[in-house]
């Protein structure tokens, strides 16, 4: 995947390598404003699914080893994050729900397994689509909400089954049209997309207050 600005610059990138059975093992960002890249590698275990993330010096700065169920959902994990001099800490407790159709419907991530502190994400799914999405701030009670529409005769080729993520339940079965923030019209985004022979995303366009950048996928 690249990402470009409406004038045609590069300014990030991500890479993806699966293994023989299209499992994702490895993701790799690159932002070439600051030179910045961070590293995912994934390892799959009976029951568990281990991540760890290296910085741009290819540094551990963090591990999480992922409970899955019988679906092969990520349930809940433990994410502890190391220091340069490899000194390692608890950062945040995760736990996952889905609905019985497979899709992720509630996430939270506890600060370092307060469980005063978290962020509790939320999505409601109607006719396969993800059609809100809310995030609570616990410490300030803050919530941040997201509605969406759907271009309703298309397919999402770009989800996470399509990326080797299943682990992350189902992505909304057809490509979103529209975001919008209530009481918000800067935060409101739009969604267009061009399709390759097959019908396939080759490239989407993100317009939020006038301001457009595109994503060019490319499948193998």
């Amino acid at each position: 995947m690249t990402f470009t600005d409406s004038t045609g610059n590069l300014f990030a990138t991500m890479t993806f390598q699966y293994d023989n059975i299209s499992q994702l093992i490895e993701m790799h960002q690159l932002q070439y404003a600051g030179g910045t890249s961070m590293h995912y590698y994934y390892q799959y275990l009976p029951g568990l699914i281990i991540e760890k993330i290296y910085d741009t010096n290819n540094v551990l700065n963090a591990r999480t080893p992922y409970n899955i169920n019988s679906q092969k959902l990520i349930t809940n994990g433990d994410q502890m994050a190391y220091t340069g001099s490899g000194d390692s800490l608890l950062m945040y407790v995760y736990t996952f729900k889905y609905n019985t159709d497979g899709y992720l419907i509630e996430s939270k991530d506890f600060y370092q397994g307060d469980t005063s502190r978290y962020h509790l994400q939320t999505w409601e799914i109607f006719n396969g689509n993800s059609i809100s999405y809310t995030v609570l701030f616990s410490e300030s009670g803050g919530i941040y909400t997201e509605n969406n529409e759907y271009y309703a005769s298309t397919i999402n080729t770009i989800g996470n089954e399509n990326l080797g993520r299943s682990f992350l339940g189902k992505s909304s079965v057809n490509l979103i049209k529209s975001s919008t923030i209530p009481n918000n019209p800067f935060g409101s985004k739009s969604y267009t997309y061009e399709f390759d022979s097959q019908n396939r995303v080759h490239k989407s366009t993100v317009t939020q207050y006038n301001v457009k950048f595109n994503i060019s996928y490319a499948y193998y």
